[in-house]
């Protein structure tokens, strides 16, 4: 899928700044995080009309965020940018085809402290336009990488088994109170694709967007837990090769 399933849907979509406009037309922009600006290079920004607390990323790749609080080193801002600019990020984790022709953009959302780490992050993986499961990050230390995660049905039933990526919780995570309603809009979001994990927060009981997901971890996630090649094997059933979502 990673070879031949780049389409442009996946690139608009993938794409951080391109897909606000997708989301907008799909479920509302009552769903989106304000943007406070867009440009093509980091020369270009005027930091005196942006706030004190904001969040600065690339549209083009994933991890490339910067959360600003009171003061910038805008010198040691600019090497990171600059760096992330160059980056294709195709390349990057192994041949995720859809990044590779995305117009690079710098762009400057709203800062919202509960997504400075402390808030759970329900990412929904999504497979033929149903949400099949729901993985589960919170008490993350974006600086240090640190924090814990669970994997859940959609009905918020703990399953045995989740990836490698974070430890699991330490304690019971109590179901989303808007749960259902980020189940209906992963399944808006998702319609039409073979597989998609869509990003989403609660937020003092407002659901936001954060992503569209084609290829997590470049389809090299390891597991944990009583993962066995049965579970493999289901996962990998629900991948339909032949639909509307892929380009055969």
């Amino acid at each position: 899928m990673k070879l031949y399933d780049s389409t442009y849907e996946k690139t608009r979509l993938a794409d951080k700044y391109l897909v606000r406009e997708w989301i907008k037309e799909t479920i509302g922009e009552r769903y989106l995080v304000p943007l406070l600006g867009v440009w093509d290079r980091f020369e270009e920004i005027d930091f005196d009309k942006l706030p004190e607390n904001y969040v600065l990323k690339c549209n083009h790749g994933s991890g490339m965020n910067l959360v600003v609080k009171n003061n910038l080193d805008k010198e040691k801002a600019r090497e990171l940018f600059d760096k992330w600019m160059n980056t294709n990020y195709a390349f990057r984790a192994g041949l995720e085809m859809h990044y590779a022709d995305m117009p690079r953009k710098i762009i400057a959302e709203k800062y919202i402290e509960e997504m400075d780490g402390s808030l759970y992050d329900y990412k929904i993986h999504c497979f033929g336009g149903e949400p099949k499961f729901i993985q589960c990050i919170g008490d993350r230390d974006l600086k240090k990488h640190t924090g814990y995660q669970m994997n859940y049905d959609t009905e918020w039933h703990e399953l045995d088994w989740t990836f490698e990526t974070y430890p699991r919780f330490p304690y019971e995570v109590e179901k989303p109170v808007c749960l259902d309603e980020m189940i209906n809009v992963a399944k808006k979001l998702s319609a039409g694709f073979s597989y998609v994990r869509v990003d989403l927060y609660e937020i003092k009981g407002n659901v936001l967007f954060g992503e569209m997901t084609f290829t997590p971890a470049s389809g090299n996630y390891r597991y944990q837990g009583s993962f066995t090649r049965d579970v493999d094997m289901r996962l990998g059933e629900m991948i339909e090769l032949n639909n509307e979502g892929y380009n055969s």
